[in-house]
């Protein structure tokens, strides 16, 4: 076998080599063992502690250290080292010939192969009592009976929970704290203290990961023990909720509140359900369950309540790791001495339309004499889009409540007009506002039309055409001023190809453009709308090399056509018809390319050479052939708007309303289009 074959073969095998095992994770189900025996008495039962490993895991070591209280030899553990997991460590105790007092040791164990966070003590405490002129019955107590620690990663660290203690005979204690696993996130302070007596608690969970933890903290008096379960609950995700805390004023016997609100966010989306505490039952949420970011409205209901100020919780859960807690505060003062009425107000506002109307509340006292008041206004995130201001700071007043909207992302906010009343202790009466943004929906392309005949079949380079839709451009139509026709206007844009097109008017439901003369005959086109930073999506329509439509009298796209008159002069109509044999000027869009070429939307120029269409021309007029005198662009228009100089047949019928037709590379214009001829 070669070198570089062997070499090969040694890098395959490591592609395919078994990773190490990690270490097994090693459990003591019983951190904390208390035995209790009276001198003279019955000898304590024996203990079983279980042993338990995340893997297969033998335990190669116990050993007993005696910590405090008397000679060794009082404490025996069985089995003997080496044995493997799972197993029960059984504790036996011997306090026969021991002094009344109070024993401590550690039981620790060794194991071959253990990870660091593995759990390899156990604290047993042994209580004598009786005899020697021990007083019996000695009682160690703790209030809390329990403690409970909550942390979301990135958070503060939770603040210190004291726990009250006391000793029936007030004898000095001592405490000490176990954890279920190798990390000391749990810390007592005091250690040793005199009854009654406080110790405060603390956690550190920093790198913790999330789960939930258990310890204890082991209370010893000379002749008692009680010990304290302690948990703590880790959190990857952390609730935000906004304010943090809910001030609630309220007269007496008002009944339910308006709303406060109240933004809950996390780092991801995450479903939540909302409780009340239980000594909380004046407490509610609208809607208890949703999904961040969301805003819950938050209620109180004080009747029967006497005056006074309540504290309340409301608890934001997700699943058993992840919670938050809104402070509720409830203030209770003298029935109102003012109303307000309505006490509450809605505005909408789509984005890129003027403010809402502004709205008002009467504030009326509701005794026989008038009242002073003064107001303030707040809102969910300290925004400055709410103002309240009162015609007069005397009952009865209107309050004038406004909004401005602009600037602020689509959502809901909410907001308070606060009434407070100058009599002493007086609830304020709020008025509670709520304002919805909508983001407006992109441009709607319907049609695509000539804008001189409304056909919608094709266009051709150079055209003016009308897009109907919706969303297209401000509610408002917007023309532009004189002179050339821009390329984007009202914050309306529209793209041919991707090329920007001359606009010649815009508004919400219809805009003027001229094509570009860049389209491409035989293809088709993509026309995209925009307007206020959305865009429509694309719609196709074919390219012809020309699509002649004439413009008419009413602007409708049939019947009498804008005409003029050469001889006499005037505009065409039934009452100035034209004569037979004499000229007349037709107008009208979609003729194609001219030479020389023209650029859309600037000016054609009213001086030689005229842009002429490149394409043939031909007019019939009453079904007889007329002659075509000139057909090109219109001096000094907007280019693509089409000027015909056509010589009236002599044979042509008279009338009011002769058809015509014009033909551009044998394409016809619409039909009927007329005009008058004598």
């Amino acid at each position: 076998m070669s070198n570089s074959l062997f070499a090969g073969l040694i890098a395959v095998a490591a592609l395919f080599s078994v990773p190490a095992l990690a270490d097994p994770v090693i459990t003591v189900a019983a951190p904390n063992v208390v035995f209790n025996y009276a001198s003279g008495g019955a000898v304590p039962a024996p203990q079983a502690v279980g042993i338990s490993a995340s893997e297969a895991a033998t335990i190669t070591g116990v050993t007993v250290t005696y910590l405090s209280g008397g000679s060794p030899g009082w404490l025996s553990a069985f089995p003997v080292a080496p044995f493997a997991t799972p197993n029960s460590l059984t504790l036996n105790v011997s306090p026969v010939t021991l002094a009344a007092g109070s024993y401590i040791a550690d039981v620790a164990l060794t194991a071959a192969a253990a990870d660091p966070t593995s759990s390899l003590h156990v604290t047993v405490f042994l209580v004598v009592s009786g005899g020697g002129g021990i007083v019996q019955g000695q009682i160690i107590s703790a209030t809390p009976g329990n403690l409970d620690f909550s942390w979301s990663s990135g958070s503060p660290l939770p603040a210190a929970k004291i726990l009250s203690v006391k000793v029936n005979d007030d004898a000095p204690f001592t405490a000490s704290r176990s954890t279920d696993t190798a990390a000391s996130w749990l810390a007592v302070s005091p250690v040793s203290s005199v009854s009654p007596g406080q110790v405060a608690v603390t956690v550190d969970p920093t790198g913790l990961s999330a789960g939930v933890y258990t310890g204890t903290i082991t209370l010893s008096a000379p002749f008692a023990v009680t010990q304290v379960p302690v948990t703590l609950t880790v959190s990857g995700l952390a609730f935000s909720a906004d304010p943090a805390v809910v001030n609630i004023s309220m007269p007496e016997n008002f009944g339910i509140s308006a709303p406060q609100f109240v933004r809950v966010t996390s780092a991801s989306n995450l479903g939540f359900q909302t409780s009340v505490a239980a000594q909380s039952p004046w407490l509610q949420v609208d809607v208890p369950d949703g999904t961040t970011p969301a805003t819950i409205q938050i209620r109180a209901n004080n009747s029967g309540l006497a005056q006074g100020t309540y504290a309340g919780t409301v608890t934001v859960r997700s699943g058993s790791l992840t919670s938050t807690d809104i402070g509720v505060v409830l203030t209770v003062g003298p029935p109102a001495p003012i109303g307000i009425q309505p006490a509450s107000l809605s505005f909408n506002y789509l984005v890129g339309d003027p403010s809402p109307a502004v709205q008002t509340s009467r504030i009326n006292s509701i005794s026989a004499n008038s009242q002073i008041f003064t107001s303030a206004v707040t809102t969910v995130g300290n925004g400055t889009w709410l103002t309240g201001t009162p015609d007069k700071t005397t009952t009865p007043a209107v309050m004038t409540v406004r909004v401005t909207p602009v600037g602020l992302q689509p959502g809901v906010y909410n907001g308070v007009v606060d009434v407070l009343p100058s009599l002493p202790n007086a609830a304020p009466q709020p008025i509670q506002v709520t304002l919805t943004v909508q983001a407006p929906p992109p441009p709607v392309i319907v049609s695509v039309n000539s804008s001189a005949s409304y056909g919608g079949s094709a266009i051709s380079p150079g055209q003016f055409v009308t897009i109907f839709g919706s969303g297209l451009g401000p509610k408002a139509l917007v023309v532009p001023g004189p002179g050339p026709a821009p390329r984007g206007l009202g914050q309306t844009v529209v793209t041919f190809d991707g090329v920007a097109a001359p606009i010649l008017y815009t508004s919400a439901t219809q805009v003027g453009v001229q094509v570009p003369y860049t389209v491409t005959a035989g293809q088709q086109a993509s026309i995209i709308v925009g307007y206020n930073g959305l865009i429509s999506s694309v719609s196709k329509i074919n390219v012809l090399a020309a699509n002649p439509s004439l413009f008419t009298a009413d602007s409708s796209g049939r019947g009498q056509l804008v005409a003029v008159n050469i001889n006499p002069t005037g505009y065409n109509s039934a009452s100035n018809p034209v004569a037979r044999g004499a000229i007349i000027s037709l107008y009208g869009t979609g003729e194609g390319k001219t030479n020389p070429p023209v650029t859309e939307g600037t000016i054609t120029p009213a001086v030689e050479p005229l842009p002429r269409t490149t394409l043939p021309v031909s007019v019939t007029i009453g079904g007889q052939l007329a002659e075509v005198l000139y057909a090109g662009e219109a001096p000094g228009s907007l280019s693509g708007l089409l000027q015909l100089n056509v010589r009236v047949p002599d044979n042509a019928p008279t009338g009011s309303a002769v058809p015509v037709l014009v033909f551009v590379n044998s394409i016809p214009s619409q039909s009927p289009a007329t005009i008058a001829i004598k």
